[in-house]
């Protein structure tokens, strides 16, 4: 599969976005949400869509030189095609003044950590009890001084 090219998300993503967090089972997000994350100023949400549906999404928060990661997902159909490192690919470069990027994830997704790990993030730190289940975080980060590439993400 030809992965189409990543692109800002509008809030009429919304729909499609929503869905595809919900199916790769990240927590679900209100509509008040959303719209918040679209009128903050450091609000970033990039999207590769196909056909109506959302093949992978990013929902990033900036502030000043740094940025956390709070979404990201790829739908099955789209996984192992490179499209994780698309979206984290284009987000850096219309977001050159970023110099490190930052996230969370399950200490269980190991998938997740090691997809992280082969585009750069390393464990910086670990946050007991942070998910409602009270599994812990690993907190990881990466320098964005190069492109992510494509490690079939």
């Amino acid at each position: 599969m030809s992965l189409p090219q990543p692109r800002r998300a509008s809030a009429a993503a919304r729909v499609p976005l929503d869905a595809l967090f919900r199916d790769a089972g990240l927590p679900r997000w209100s509509a008040e949400q959303w719209a918040g994350e679209w009128a903050h100023p450091g609000g970033r949400i990039w999207w590769i869509p196909d056909r109506g549906a959302a093949l992978a999404g990013l929902v990033v928060r900036c502030a000043a030189d740094e940025a956390e990661i709070l979404q990201l997902a790829v739908a099955p159909a789209a996984r192992r095609q490179g499209a994780a490192s698309l979206l984290l690919d284009a987000f850096r470069s219309a977001e050159p003044q970023i110099d490190r990027m930052f996230l969370e994830v399950r200490a269980s997704n190991d998938p997740a950590q090691a997809f992280y790990r082969a585009v750069g993030f390393e464990e910086v730190g670990r946050r007991v009890g942070y998910y409602v289940d009270r599994e812990d975080a690993i907190v990881m980060a990466r320098p964005l001084t190069k492109p992510v590439g494509n490690p079939a993400g």
